[in-house]
């Protein structure tokens, strides 16, 4: 592992009568929240927006900035160091998205020919212990008051699993 690959990604923050929307690759067993890469020349808010339309063709609202967490953690054999800035994100009251009794599709695109299923499950914030949730400090993050806006250092030495994908 002799190169690092730098990564800025945008994530949201969704609670809703005591959940939060979570989402992992069908094919891993890892949970995160849900967001993706910032591109060029797109700020953080606009990447959430677009990441939700594109993964659950649906729109959102993004709100303040809560976290910056800096992680470095290894991925598929390569080792990443990743911005991640998590923002408050909310969906419209009539949602469907909101039911928290299923769980709800969405399809990740890479560069519009790879694809993938993802996961989109609302759980409850006393079982969010109880899962794998990337990267880890977020468990914490997440069940606390909130006090303003947390800046977290986190180097996850935990290899994390396999995906079909080719970064």
């Amino acid at each position: 592992m002799s190169e690092t690959r730098f990564y800025f990604r945008a994530a949201g923050v969704a609670f809703h009568e005591g959940h939060i929307l979570l989402h992992r690759a069908e094919d891993e067993d890892f949970w995160s929240l849900p967001g993706g890469g910032v591109e060029l020349g797109e700020f953080a808010p606009e990447t959430i927006v677009r990441e939700m339309h594109e993964e659950l063709d649906t729109d959102v609202t993004v709100g303040a900035l809560k976290f910056v967490i800096e992680n470095h953690f290894v991925y598929r054999e390569k080792q990443y160091h990743e911005v991640c800035l998590y923002f408050e994100m909310a969906f419209a009251p009539d949602s469907p998205l909101l039911q928290k009794t299923t769980s709800h599709s969405g399809i990740e695109r890479y560069f519009r020919v790879t694809e993938f299923r993802l996961i989109f499950e609302w759980v409850a914030l006393d079982e969010l212990p109880k899962r794998d949730l990337r990267p880890t400090p977020l468990i914490g993050l997440l069940t606390a008051p909130f006090d303003g806006i947390r800046h977290v250092l986190n180097r996850d030495n935990t290899v994390w699993p396999t995906h079909p994908l080719n970064f």
